[in-house]
């Protein structure tokens, strides 16, 4: 009973680190110790506890509703939470404790839409006499965060953040959070103050949130060799988890900040995104930016294997296949795709196959009219081309299609003997001068619309 009451007073005190020893030191059986060592860890450090017993109670009317929800990861709208209950617990807490649990306690809330709880858990605090140090300003800033006020948020961590005491780490790093959010520089002596204090709390859950913002910072100013480098620095003490989600945040940025030279230089250092293993915009945003820079091979290994694309990716991949050639793989991507985009690369790989009528019912099923009638023309459809083009090449395929009238085929698939009409139906019937005069005239529009074709289509002059 003595360890019990000891191991009590040091929890009242918010000396969690101690219970926990004197629990783990004393051979005494104390009832409920799994219990007093989960609150020991959470007053000593308010980050989740999940394994803790009471960890699914956030729906009790006791005070055990409190640090269910402290010991609760993420908390849901869903979720089943007697806020009343939580109000008063905290309330009846010392108030050192509340100055203590109050910020990750109102960052829970918050985070699921309930700022009135929150602010009743600021209110508790605030209406304590005496100086509250700077937890109580962080709780202010992400109040005023939440209410869309970003301006005062920033003023208020920015004069908190260049202090030594007791939470102004938790305020430099939300300074820097709502910074890097906004799209606004971090100043060298911030970026010098994170340095320092992630090194500080290396080792712990703000270490690794400092040593994040540390890296982002660094690559937002596109210094990703020195970004990665602490990322490399982090995986040492951090969770595999956290590493790797502070990977892809710096491969998207990366992907979407970074010159030609430094992507190149960096990405194909990297293999975390090889295989298509990262999040469905920074797979597109990696093999966007490796297909245009002229590494389709790259491009398809960013990218996860077809039965488990989505539909842009899988019009990305059709692209690097035609880029290395491959006519065939690039049909086989878009099967069954429809729109635009789809009908236009289905076009496009037709075409390199030889199938120029496919090419073009695709390509008019794009609305891309030039290459319609290209792919018409080069099939030999003078009726299409015709109708497609304009200028001297119209007037050329219309002449073809003139004379091609489309005769009917014998049985063997050769074409019917020609009729003196099928041969030409406008022949003039007045002599020989007459119609040498016509070929005269025929040739000399021929001529000219050859000379038209041949400027249209001549390429300008070098020297």
């Amino acid at each position: 009973d003595a360890v019990a009451s000891l191991a009590r007073l040091y929890i009242h005190l918010g000396f969690g680190a101690e219970a926990r020893d004197l629990l783990r030191g004393l051979p005494a059986e104390v009832a409920d110790a799994d219990i007093l060592r989960d609150l020991a860890h959470l007053v000593d450090t308010p980050e989740p506890r999940p394994e803790a017993r009471f960890a699914k109670m956030t729906g009790c009317a006791g005070e055990v509703a409190l640090w269910a929800v402290l010991a609760t990861p993420e908390l849901s709208a869903e979720m089943a939470i007697d806020t009343a209950a939580v109000r008063r617990s905290f309330s009846g807490l010392p108030l050192p404790l509340r100055r203590h649990l109050g910020p990750a306690l109102v960052q829970r809330f918050l985070a699921i839409g309930d700022d009135d709880t929150a602010q009743s858990l600021r209110d508790a605090i605030g209406r304590a006499p005496g100086d509250h140090g700077p937890g109580l300003g962080v709780i202010d800033a992400e109040l005023a965060m939440a209410a869309a006020e970003p301006a005062r948020a920033g003023a208020t961590l920015a004069q908190l953040a260049t202090g030594n005491a007791p939470g102004s780490a938790e305020a430099l790093a939300l300074f820097v959070e709502a910074q890097l959010d906004a799209g606004l520089p971090i100043d060298a002596a911030t970026a010098d103050n994170v340095v320092a204090l992630a090194f500080e709390h290396r080792g712990t859950p703000l270490g690794a949130r400092l040593s994040r913002l540390e890296a982002l910072g660094l690559a937002a100013t596109e210094r990703f060799d020195a970004a990665f480098a602490v990322r490399d620095r982090l995986a040492d003490t951090a969770e595999a988890e956290t590493t790797a989600a502070l990977t892809e945040e710096l491969l998207s940025l990366l992907a979407g900040a970074a010159d030609d030279a430094a992507f190149l230089a960096r990405v194909f250092r990297e293999e975390a995104w090889r295989g298509g293993r990262m999040s469905a915009d920074l797979r597109l945003g990696l093999a966007g930016r490796l297909l245009a820079s002229g590494f389709p091979d790259a491009a398809l290994a960013a990218l996860p294997a077809a039965e488990r694309s989505n539909a842009s990716e899988l019009k990305l991949q059709a692209e690097a296949h035609l880029a290395l050639g491959d006519a065939r793989a690039a049909l086989r991507a878009i099967a069954g795709q429809e729109g635009p985009e789809a009908a236009r690369l289905r076009g496009m790989a037709l075409a390199r196959l030889g199938d120029h009528r496919a090419a073009r019912a695709a390509f008019d099923a794009a609305a891309e009219g030039a290459a319609a009638a290209r792919s018409a023309w080069l099939a030999g459809d003078w009726e299409a081309a015709a109708e497609r083009r304009d200028g001297p090449m119209a007037a050329i395929a219309s002449r073809l299609a003139d004379r091609d009238p489309g005769r009917p085929e014998t049985a063997a698939g050769d074409p019917a003997p020609a009729t003196a009409d099928a041969i030409d139906d406008t022949e003039p019937a007045d002599g020989p001068l007459a119609r040498a005069q016509s070929l005269l005239g025929q040739g000399a529009e021929i001529r000219q619309m050859i000379d038209s074709l041949i400027a249209e289509t001549a390429l300008p002059e070098t020297r």
